[in-house]
């Protein structure tokens, strides 16, 4: 029986961290993709089997909550399972230790699609048969993803898709999306995120203007006719943010 969850293995180095030199939140957002992305590789559903038929992975909502980030010059592991599958997708499960120290949890939802229709690929499919055998009866300890709805009509911040925001596929990389946010979030350096919750709604193209609207601890990004691209939550190291935004 093949093992249902992956462990990978990091340091935090000086390239890796942000000004409080712990763990970026960019690089952990690269690493849970990394992680995700090996981890069906080696069960023969990863990018390359899917790309010769003309399908890709895609993330639709990323949860990260974490205690703690790891310090410049410390290890740290990642440990990936899938915890569910139902119809177009699939929910993947992280944690984010050193031995016994837990640092975090990451919840992932991922759905595939034909990149030639745009249109998303059933998982049932016979090519991901070898995924239903990996199901872990396990979950992470964190809230479930908040719904989120903004009424601000002023933005806080815009951003144009320039060429180093393009993913392969030539949209906004969606760890991207996550840099914006935090800009827009953290005027102050000093104010530490303990949770980042983001569900992508619409992909961005080169040239597009975003515009980000925030209420409270809530954020929309929107394309300029006013398509909501990501919605997201940003919790700080403070007490929880207000129910109106939810």
């Amino acid at each position: 029986m093949p093992d249902l969850s992956q462990t990978f293995s990091f340091i935090t180095e000086p390239m890796t961290d942000d000004v409080r030199r712990r763990l970026s939140w960019h690089t952990l957002g690269h690493q849970l993709l990394d992680c995700a992305g090996r981890h069906a590789t080696a069960h023969g559903f990863g990018y390359q089997a899917l790309a010769s038929e003309h399908r890709v992975w895609v993330v639709s909502r990323i949860v990260m909550e974490m205690n703690a980030r790891p310090s410049t010059g410390e290890p740290y592991t990642i440990e990936t399972f899938i915890n569910r599958i139902y119809r177009q997708f699939t929910d993947r499960m992280f944690v984010i230790r050193d031995e016994d120290k837990i640092y975090g949890h990451a919840f992932s939802t991922w759905a595939v699609i034909n990149y030639d229709t745009r249109q998303p690929v059933l998982l049932d499919a016979p090519a991901f048969a070898p995924m239903a055998g990996l199901v872990c009866d396990r979950t992470v300890p964190i809230a479930p993803p908040a719904r989120v709805r903004v009424r601000s009509t002023e933005p806080v911040a815009t951003h144009r898709v320039a060429f180093s925001d393009l993913d392969r596929n030539g949209h906004m990389n969606s760890i991207r999306y996550i840099d914006i946010l935090l800009d827009a979030a953290t005027p102050d350096p000093a104010l530490e995120m303990r949770r980042i919750d983001i569900a992508y709604a619409h992909e961005a193209l080169f040239g597009d203007t975003l515009q980000v609207f925030r209420e409270d601890d809530c954020y929309e990004i929107r394309l300029e006719d006013g398509t909501v691209a990501v919605r997201a939550v940003l919790t700080p190291h403070t007490p929880a943010p207000p129910d109106g935004c939810r």
